[in-house]
């Protein structure tokens, strides 16, 4: 890994823990924590960096607000027609959804650490 990779993921990972601290603090700040995601989204683009899933499935598409289940977003399991889980955003009511259907499925992320692809 490139020295400038490595720098540049410890700040997308700093402004992650920024916005989620906006989020969870006592006195929420939701403008806060969009300024933090916008600038997580601007550096990975502008570096042409892939965000972890796990950073990316916590952030809204359409808002860029960091979905954080019972203050900025709705979590349901649905059954019908097929199992999924359903992540909503409060403040855009856009909707994520996460097939839970095979078990045997793996993130991009996951056969890269497996050498498989």
């Amino acid at each position: 890994m490139r020295k400038g990779v490595a720098a540049v993921e410890k700040r997308i990972s700093y402004l992650f823990q920024l916005a989620h601290l906006c989020i969870t603090s006592k006195d929420v700040d939701k403008d806060m924590c969009r300024y933090h995601v916008r600038n997580l989204k601007r550096i990975s683009k502008k570096n042409v960096i892939r965000l972890h899933p796990d950073i990316k499935r916590k952030l809204c598409k359409h808002c860029d607000l960091l979905l954080y289940a019972g203050i900025t977003a709705k979590v349901r399991v649905s059954k019908r027609p097929q199992r999924a889980i359903n992540v909503q955003c409060i403040e855009c009511k856009s909707v994520k959804k996460y097939p839970c259907t095979n078990p045997e499925y793996k993130l991009w992320i996951e056969k890269c650490q497996d050498g498989k692809e």
